[in-house]
């Protein structure tokens, strides 16, 4: 079996659902956008979203690598 060991930084990516009219105010225009965290807080205060149902995934590329190649049957370490 092949291995692979991936080499990075452990990101958190969070992924929510907000109102069009905020994502519209905040120059939120493409389906998927990366903000910053402070940006992040200040969006969630104007909506009725509860930050603790985001959905929260491992991030980052050498995390995102080890986590597909993993589904795909190979050995991986990260």
């Amino acid at each position: 079996m092949t291995e692979l060991l991936c080499i990075g930084n452990p990101i958190v990516d969070i992924f929510i659902e907000i109102d069009k009219r905020l994502a519209v105010k905040y120059g939120i225009l493409e389906p998927a956008v990366h903000i910053e965290y402070e940006k992040a807080q200040v969006i969630l205060s104007e909506s009725s979203i509860d930050f603790k149902n985001a959905i929260r995934s491992s991030g980052g590329g050498a995390a995102n690598v080890a986590k597909n190649a993993s589904m795909l049957g190979m050995k991986t370490a990260f």
